[in-house]
């Protein structure tokens, strides 16, 4: 079987790949993998795709497996030490956003029932499908 891959993957390494073939674009609806993937993406912000992918494992431990009640809870301590000495993309704004997105999350869910529901709702609780075929269609 082959496999259609977006043109960052194509020539990508095996973990890309495999982050692209069974992650990437696919729905997810528990509140601790929404949270996440916000926060691998902002991480990413500016870098590559790989740079992060490759500390994921770090970044959950660091991140206390993404469990969003006990990030919001990390002190300016925890946070400074994360950035002092740690394998994560040591930007100031982006270790610090992470909790400052954990609390938002948690106020999301108080007042939506859900992260889920929350962000799922500015798309109608549905996956976007684009029918795009060649890689300059993409806006």
């Amino acid at each position: 079987m082959t496999i259609s891959r977006c043109h960052w993957a194509e020539t990508a390494d095996s973990r890309m790949q495999a982050y692209h073939d069974t992650e990437w674009g696919v729905p997810h609806h528990d509140d601790r993998a929404l949270f996440e993937l916000l926060t691998l993406e902002g991480a990413q912000a500016g870098l590559s795709g790989r740079t992060v992918l490759v500390r994921r494992e770090a970044y959950r431990a660091a991140y206390h497996g993404f469990d969003i009640e006990r990030v919001a809870a990390m002190s300016d301590a925890e946070l400074e030490e994360l950035l002092a000495d740690s394998p994560l993309i040591r930007n100031r704004l982006k270790i610090f956003s992470t909790r400052d997105n954990a609390r938002a999350a948690l106020a999301a869910i108080a007042q939506h029932g859900s992260l889920d529901h929350y962000l799922w709702s500015f798309v109608g609780h549905k996956p976007v499908r684009n029918g795009w075929t060649e890689r300059g269609q993409v806006p």
